[in-house]
């Protein structure tokens, strides 16, 4: 193949992966508004809450996403190793959060005075388990550089998640039940489809998928174990920067909280349309030329990746700076809630640039396998940030918990690379 057409093909497969992150955002984007105008203020609080459960259930892997992507890379073509590796995963994930769930629902059926809460946290289970399961099986495809269908899967679902979404809550009840059970339903089919497409390329040839054989509660569990530094490492983030919501909630007005939602979906932009596609187009190239003793081919991708980044990053920082006020205020015909947005997204863009910049050296981190150390540093950092985001709401204060995250960022991201130069 020539160099002229192998560069072709790497630059349409980056193109595949920035399409499917930019059908995401913009569907978010242009939702979002949506159903705050259908739910109102309060209702669209709660839901700003389960949505960034999502998001937990995203970080809330237990490590297995990474540590299955990293076997997935360093498996042979076609082997049954791959195939087992990937249904382990799947099945540690479901029964970690089914026994997490039914321990949950327990509590509230107990507990709870209102029996109400007890189908709409199953609903929320079943979504957070279609969002992670839908992650594993894009990663799997991703590890093993099927770019298209991994993209296609992810923006396939992401818009038919958001149109039933919409449908139900305008046609059936602008309820946060109506929105849940939506969600819950279009997730779990997403997450089906992702694993037929991801089955395909594991699969040997003749080999069946639903095979007693094909998945080991032992090698479940040993799986559980590799990942427990990155157990740690998800649990603490997830904690970090999603539980924000929760303990604002009832501390700041609804508005505010509403806007402090919005301005997180607008500062996380940049990692969802750049940043990500980025790492997940050469982190397996990282992992295929990562040699302990050293490989010239590794300076060379890591030089590439990180001009990648940080160009782009500084990109995205500048046009915000030029367009950002103006694109918030055509979005959101509320003045108030536009208003406050503009000034938590000036901070929090701020933030998950920084946060962009730390894909690099950890990126490094997860080809050399430095789980221990990126757990005593995710600790470290939430519990900062924690404990400035309960400061920020004993202050009833939205904007402290804004600069809160620029904190947070920073520590991590130097953490990183203080670790990435000291090797």
């Amino acid at each position: 193949m020539d160099i002229g057409r192998l560069f072709s093909l790497e630059a349409l497969k980056l193109a595949v992966l920035y399409g499917s992150k930019f059908v995401g955002a913009v569907t978010g984007f242009v939702f979002m508004p949506v159903y705050l105008g259908l739910m109102g203020a309060d209702d669209f609080s709660i839901v700003a809450v389960i949505v960034s459960l999502q998001a937990v259930a995203i970080l809330l892997d237990f490590g297995v996403q990474t540590t299955i992507g990293r076997d997935l890379v360093d498996a042979s073509a076609g082997s049954k190793p791959r195939l087992r590796a990937l249904l382990d995963a799947e099945g540690a994930l479901v029964l970690l959060y089914l026994s997490g769930g039914v321990v949950v629902v327990a509590g509230l059926a107990l507990w709870h005075q209102s029996p109400a809460q007890v189908p709409l946290s199953v609903g929320v289970l079943l979504l957070l388990l279609g969002v992670v399961l839908q992650g594993l099986h894009g990663a799997a495809l991703i590890a093993l550089s099927r770019f298209f269908e991994g993209a296609l899967c992810n923006a396939a679902t992401v818009l038919l998640r958001a149109l039933c979404t919409w449908a139900a809550l305008a046609w059936v009840s602008p309820s946060v039940e109506t929105f849940v059970a939506a969600q819950a339903a279009c997730s779990l089919a997403g997450a089906w489809v992702s694993r037929v497409f991801s089955m395909r390329h594991v699969r040997p040839p003749g080999e069946t998928t639903f095979r007693r054989a094909s998945f080991s509660v032992a090698n479940g569990v040993e799986l559980v174990k590799r990942s427990r530094a990155l157990m740690v490492s998800s649990l603490v983030g997830a904690a970090a920067t999603q539980l924000d919501k929760s303990i604002l909630l009832g501390h700041v007005s609804a508005q505010e909280l509403s806007a402090y939602f919005l301005a997180h979906a607008i500062g996380s932009m940049p990692l969802a349309i750049v940043a990500t596609p980025i790492v997940q187009y050469f982190q397996p190239k990282v992992f295929a030329v990562h040699d302990p003793r050293g490989n010239p081919a590794l300076t060379a991708v890591l030089r590439r990746f990180a001009a990648c980044i940080v160009l782009s990053m500084g990109g995205v920082a500048l046009c915000f700076a030029v367009f950002g006020h103006t694109l918030i205020a055509w979005w959101l015909p509320d003045r108030h809630i536009a208003q406050l947005v503009m000034a938590y997204a000036d901070l929090l863009v701020v933030a998950y640039l920084v946060a962009g910049v730390g894909y690099i050296p950890y990126v490094m981190m997860v080809a050399e396998r430095g789980y221990a150390f990126n757990a005593r540093l995710a600790v470290l950092a939430a519990a900062c940030l924690l404990g400035a985001v309960v400061l920020a709401a004993f202050r009833s204060s939205a904007q402290t918990a804004c600069m809160a995250f620029i904190g947070y960022y920073m520590v991590v991201t130097t953490g990183l690379f203080w670790r990435m130069f000291r090797k």
